[in-house]
């Protein structure tokens, strides 16, 4: 039996489009992932991460009225693998984000899992 791509991999999800975050969150767990989330604030994200941290990441960078960089900075100081998701380009993460995995909305979800793939390998999942 071959193994899903993401089997037994925790991944945050931060999404503020409940449709969009719904739809990712079916996408990994079809992948085998345990999906932490989703999560429509950073509120509820950081509280997520007082019981532990996950393997990877999957951030919206615009999430209304804040962003999720901070989350980002953080879970990337604790060696944890970003992704984000944004319906802008690479010019909108900041200098000591820029060498992060993004994809732009709207997400492609196979594309989605095999990034995430690479990023859970360690592979530079380059945009």
């Amino acid at each position: 039996m071959i193994a899903s791509p993401l089997e037994g991999c925790s991944i945050l999800v931060l999404e503020d489009d409940f449709y969009l975050a719904d739809d990712i969150a079916e996408a990994l767990e079809q992948a085998g992932a345990l999906v932490l989330g989703p999560f429509a604030n950073v509120r509820g994200a950081l509280a997520s991460l007082r019981d532990g941290r996950p393997d990877l990441a999957v951030l919206d960078v615009n999430l209304g009225a804040e962003t999720s960089l901070d989350v980002g900075r953080g879970l990337r100081g604790d060696g944890v693998p970003i992704l984000f998701a944004t319906g802008y380009d690479a010019s909108v993460l900041p200098p000591d984000l820029a060498d992060a995995a993004y994809l732009t909305k709207p997400v492609n979800m196979a594309v989605l899992v095999s990034r995430l793939s690479e990023l859970r390998a360690g592979r530079v999942a380059a945009p």
